[in-house]
């Protein structure tokens, strides 16, 4: 799993997770909440995928949308 890409996004909104992305999707790792996996969106990284992953789950939380593990 060599080409495997990962690291820590946040905080955002008091929130921090890590991801990775394996090529295909990017997956967001939170310890409280489930998300799903994303491709990378046009024109970002796969981080910048993952900062944009961890917004929406900070507007879930907010709106009270989101799903606990």
């Amino acid at each position: 799993m060599s080409d495997v890409l990962e690291g820590t996004v946040g905080p955002k909104s008091g929130l921090i997770a890590d991801w990775y992305f394996d090529g295909q999707l990017v997956y967001l790792e939170h310890s409280r909440y489930r998300t799903a996996p994303c491709r990378p969106l046009p024109g970002k990284t796969p981080e910048g995928t993952a900062e944009w992953m961890l917004a929406e789950l900070a507007t879930a939380i907010k709106l009270g949308t989101a799903k606990p593990r």
